[in-house]
C-alpha cells in the first residue's frame, strides 16, 4: 500500500461537500458512516459483511485496546488490520472519551490521566505522547490526539482552581448552579485541542451554541431540559468576552 495520505473535495452543494481521503489502506468516501470496533471488532458482524454494507473505514479505541490485548502483542501480530481481518482504513481515538466516561477511575493532571483500569483495577498511565505511541503500534491510518471530552451546560460551570490552567479550564461537575431569569454569570469553556494549522491569510470563526454539533444537529451527550429559553451571551464594557488562542513559534531550522 502506499503511504501517501490525501484529501480530495469532489464536489460541493450549499454547505454540503463530497470528498475523498486517500489512506495507506484504501479510499474513504466522505462524509463517512464509521462503524465502531471498540475492541478490534464490530460486534455481530464479520468483517466481510461490514465491508459490504459500503463501510471504507472502521474505529478502534486506544484505551480498550491498550487494556486488552495490548499494543505491543497487537503490533507483534502484524498491526491493527491484520489482527481483525480488515485491509481497509482505521481511525483510532485516543481515548479522550474514556477520560469522561470512566470519570470516577481516573486522576486528570496537566501531564496526563491516569486509570485505574476496569479489568483488574490496574493503574495505567496514558499522556498525550503515550497515546500517540499506542496508536504507532496500532498501525492505524488516522490516529487522535488525546482529548478531553466535556459536558458543559451553564449549571455545570463551576470550575476547579486547583486543576484549571489559563487555557484549560477544569469543572468539577459536581452539583448544578442553576441561572434565576435575568442572571448573568462567567462560563468558561474549552476549545479541545486540535492538529489544524491556521496560516498568514487564514480567518477562524467561533460559533456559540448550547448543544453539541453543529447548526441545527441534535444533542448528542446530554438531554437539554435544563437548557431551555434563550441564552444571551454579554460582550463589551465589564462583561468582556474573548476568544484565547496559543501562539506556537517557529521552529529554527
Amino acid at each position: 500500500m502506499p503511504d501517501a495520505f490525501s484529501f480530495r473535495l469532489l464536489a460541493t452543494d450549499g454547505a454540503a461537500r463530497r470528498g475523498e481521503i486517500a489512506t495507506p489502506h484504501g479510499l474513504v468516501a466522505t462524509p463517512a458512516f464509521m462503524p465502531v470496533g471498540t475492541q478490534a471488532t464490530v460486534k455481530g458482524l464479520p468483517p466481510e459483511a461490514v465491508r459490504a454494507s459500503g463501510t471504507d473505514i472502521l474505529l478502534g479505541n486506544t484505551y480498550h485496546l491498550m487494556l486488552r490485548p495490548g499494543a505491543d502483542r497487537i503490533a507483534a501480530l502484524g498491526g491493527l488490520h491484520r489482527f481483525m481481518n480488515w485491509p481497509h482504513a482505521i481511525l483510532t481515538d485516543s481515548g479522550g472519551f474514556q477520560v469522561m466516561s470512566l470519570s470516577e477511575l481516573r486522576k486528570v493532571e496537566d501531564k496526563g490521566v491516569t486509570f485505574r483500569s476496569h479489568l483488574d483495577g490496574a493503574l495505567v498511565e496514558l499522556t498525550p505522547e503515550r497515546a500517540v505511541e499506542i496508536q504507532t503500534l496500532l498501525g492505524s491510518d488516522i490516529a487522535m490526539q488525546l482529548d478531553e471530552c466535556l459536558k458543559l451546560p451553564a449549571p455545570h460551570r463551576e470550575l476547579d482552581p486547583e486543576l484549571s490552567l489559563p487555557y484549560r479550564p477544569y469543572h468539577r461537575h459536581q452539583r448544578r448552579l442553576y441561572l434565576t431569569p435575568g442572571e448573568i454569570v462567567r462560563v468558561e469553556v474549552e476549545i479541545w485541542p486540535t492538529s489544524m494549522v491556521f496560516r498568514k491569510g487564514h480567518r477562524i470563526r467561533l460559533d456559540i451554541q448550547p448543544r453539541d454539533g453543529v447548526g441545527s444537529a441534535s444533542y448528542m451527550h446530554y438531554h437539554a431540559d435544563y437548557n431551555t429559553g434563550t441564552n444571551t451571551i454579554h460582550a463589551g464594557g465589564d462583561k468582556e468576552s474573548y476568544l484565547l488562542l496559543p501562539v506556537i513559534p517557529a521552529r529554527n531550522a
